[in-house]
């Protein structure tokens, strides 16, 4: 209650009890009514205020989001004045927080909209929506309530690579290749005539017997590439002073060769050796090919985070690898790189898996 209108209330009870005036007791009665409606009406038309944000819930850094925030008042009475405050993280908030003054009258629907800009990737809260109102008159306490909050999913960013060039021992794929050994049966490319140790199924007969000499059928060598991608994020094995820019390195790394490898037809999958912002538990990816399957990765590299992990890379990495089928990809993605790890990479790579290390850290010199 306003200072004025507790005083003008006190007036009125004062004169209508000393001189027994009706008059007195009628502006008494008048003014505590708009008062007691005021604070009732106030409170009830606030509750009834519903919203929802309708925005695309993931997106690449660099990318404008616009959100529409629906308010819908679902009562008789109408709202004399509504300050909402939307609470936005400053990663993706593109003029600080978003605020309005509206008003909404009787089972009226307005539609406000904003527009988010992110920065960076991360799993970003948008909210909560607060929501402040009162009577016309500012005769009662400003009501307040707090709505829900909604995420926001931003990806790593994604490097161009023109030339990826990874191992694989997997034959009859899509991938070109420059060694005969993986020719394809099914990819012919041409005709030459027999040589010394060619193999009798690779001849061509109705040619050979049109040139009067034998000719083979020449197939293009080709593999299948299945990459499963380890990313330790182990706080302990990061510098203080570049873990941020280091982790983040390794991160967009390991989407840029997902995406790389999913574009180009074959299967990936992902290990995390972080924390999950919505789990506890390691993301573990299987190898897999689809772009439905690309989104469930970049997302888990959008939400991990750096942690102390229970287990060190090296002893979770020889966990996780046995599980990998023989001709599978393991590409490593680490700060740095020891005996420790050396070791664990040719115990792997004896069971027939090829190996690919990248250092995303800072490399000490030789």
């Amino acid at each position: 209650m306003s200072g004025a209108f507790a005083f003008l209330l006190a007036a009125a009870l004062l004169v209508a009890v000393q001189f027994r005036d009706s008059f007195a007791f009628t502006l008494l009665y008048f003014f505590g009514g708009v008062y007691f409606f005021s604070r009732v009406w106030s409170a009830y038309s606030l509750r009834k205020v519903v919203f929802r944000r309708e925005y695309p819930p993931h997106v690449f850094p660099g990318e404008s989001v616009q959100v529409h925030l629906h308010l819908q008042n679902t009562g008789w009475l109408g709202v004399p004045w509504l300050h909402l405050q939307d609470g936005l993280p400053v990663e993706i908030a593109a003029e600080g927080s978003f605020h309005r003054v509206v008003t909404l009258g009787a089972r009226q629907h307005l539609t406000l909209t904003y527009d988010l800009q992110p920065r960076k990737r991360g799993l970003y809260p948008i909210g909560p929506l607060r929501l402040v109102g009162g009577d016309l008159f500012g005769l009662t306490p400003m009501q307040r309530r707090e709505g829900g909050s909604d995420y926001l999913l931003v990806y790593p960013r994604l490097m161009p690579l023109p030339q990826a060039h990874l191992p694989s021992r997997a034959p009859l794929g899509t991938l070109p290749h420059h060694l005969p050994i993986f020719e394809d049966p099914t990819r012919p490319i041409g005709k030459r005539l027999y040589q010394s140790g060619d193999s009798l199924r690779q001849v061509d007969w109705k040619t050979s017997a049109a040139q009067g000499r034998l000719h083979v059928r020449q197939y293009e060598p080709a593999i299948a590439l299945g990459l499963m991608l380890a990313l330790n994020l182990e706080t302990r094995d990061y510098p203080l002073r570049s873990r941020r820019d280091a982790s983040e390195l390794g991160i967009m790394a390991a989407a840029s060769l997902a995406h790389w490898s999913i574009e180009h037809g074959q299967a990936a999958g992902l290990w995390l050796h972080g924390r999950d912002a919505l789990s506890e538990h390691q993301a573990l990816l299987p190898v897999h090919k689809g772009r439905a399957h690309l989104m469930q990765m970049l997302a888990a590299l959008a939400r991990v985070q750096t942690a102390e992990m229970p287990d060190t890379f090296v002893s979770a990495l020889l966990k996780n690898s046995a599980r990998l089928p023989w001709g599978t990809t393991l590409a490593i993605i680490t700060p740095q790189a020891g005996q420790t790890l050396f070791d664990a990479l040719f115990a792997i790579r004896r069971r027939g898996v090829q190996v690919m290390l990248l250092l995303c850290g800072d490399v000490p010199e030789v």
